[in-house]
């Protein structure tokens, strides 16, 4: 075990003081390249991706979400909504997961009646958001994970929601149906090769159907989720396989999607929602270390550290520089078909 990581599960340290090391690690290895740098080095990543598989690493990056759902609802929002909220002035954490959710719905042209699908739906907060405020929306939802399938087919018999889930990987699932809008939430960041997998949702969609996606990015250079060196702490507990596009990334990946409208919001909107759920996993403590004691039996307080740290690492990153280098961005295609 490294020092760093030493110091992070740790009793001992607090978060100022992590927090301090954060940002100043942050200052100093922030890079301001060339526009010609900033060119060759994308030229050189796209192609890069372009010979890869559409993801890989599938069942690691899944196995964060086939944790106990009861961890989720003590960290997440009412919602469960496990991505960046829109945070208007004051407003609360479930007042920032709904707002988000409109401005999908608003932004993307989703209209009453339409056959949707959410991949990589997480607990469903996006599914029942639409079932609630679009109810004659016919709505699927497709995730790898089980205990959200469970938690969603519960949670939709309960509220009389006709929702389809369906448990399959994105990268070899093929769809019997056609879909009018697909939304895709922090998602595309597991996968490589955005051109097959724009081939592959095009052949989801009907003819002039819509795909609207939300990824976090940073402002102008994209970065491949797998470490040099794999015994790094972010690679080695949270984070294997995926990408970290730029913000302009997919507009170079348009031979089967047309980008319609891109929406870029500063990254201090998923800061403020990964503060809020620090502060849920330091409110619901010992119902998290209860949880945690039947996953990681004797590291169960080394794990409750490490989440925290986790949050927080998201946080100081998006937050870093007024929330100018690292943001969320929204993107809508339209099938070219």
């Amino acid at each position: 075990m490294g020092i760093a990581e030493r110091l992070i599960e740790s009793k001992y340290v607090p978060d100022f003081v992590i927090r301090i090391v954060f940002r100043i690690v942050l200052y100093f290895t922030r890079q301001n390249p060339s526009p010609v740098q900033i060119a060759k080095q994308k030229l050189e990543f796209i192609k890069s991706l372009k010979a890869k598989k559409i993801a890989v690493d599938t069942n690691e990056a899944n196995a964060p979400y086939d944790f106990p759902t009861q961890f989720y609802q003590n960290f997440l929002g009412p919602n469960l909504k496990y991505s960046a909220n829109y945070f208007e002035q004051n407003s609360s954490l479930e007042e920032s997961e709904v707002r988000m959710m409109e401005i999908y719905c608003k932004n993307s042209g989703l209209k009453d009646g339409m056959h949707v699908l959410d991949i990589g739906c997480g607990w469903g907060s996006l599914v029942f958001y639409i079932a609630k405020n679009y109810p004659n929306c016919k709505i699927t939802a497709l995730t790898h994970s089980n205990s959200q399938i469970a938690f969603i087919r519960s949670k939709a018999v309960n509220l009389g929601c006709d929702i389809t889930v369906i448990s399959a990987d994105i990268s070899t699932f093929e769809a019997e149906n056609k879909f009018d809008m697909i939304f895709a939430v922090e998602v595309l960041e597991y996968m490589q090769n955005y051109e097959l997998l724009f081939e592959k949702l095009s052949g989801w969609m009907k003819p002039n159907g819509y795909l609207y996606t939300h990824i976090f990015c940073h402002k102008d250079t994209p970065v491949e989720l797998i470490a040099p060196d794999q015994d790094s702490w972010m690679f080695k507990f949270f984070c294997r396989g995926g990408t970290l596009p730029s913000e302009d990334l997919f507009l170079w990946f348009q031979k089967d999607l047309v980008v319609e409208s891109r929406y870029t919001f500063p990254g201090t909107h998923y800061s403020k929602t990964a503060n809020t759920w620090i502060e849920n996993m330091d409110k619901n403590k010992e119902s998290i270390l209860e949880i945690f004691h039947q996953v990681y039996k004797d590291e169960a307080f080394v794990w409750f550290k490490r989440w925290r740290f986790f949050a927080m690492m998201v946080a100081e990153i998006f937050g870093s520089n007024g929330g100018n280098d690292w943001l969320i961005v929204h993107y809508l295609f339209k099938n070219r078909k």
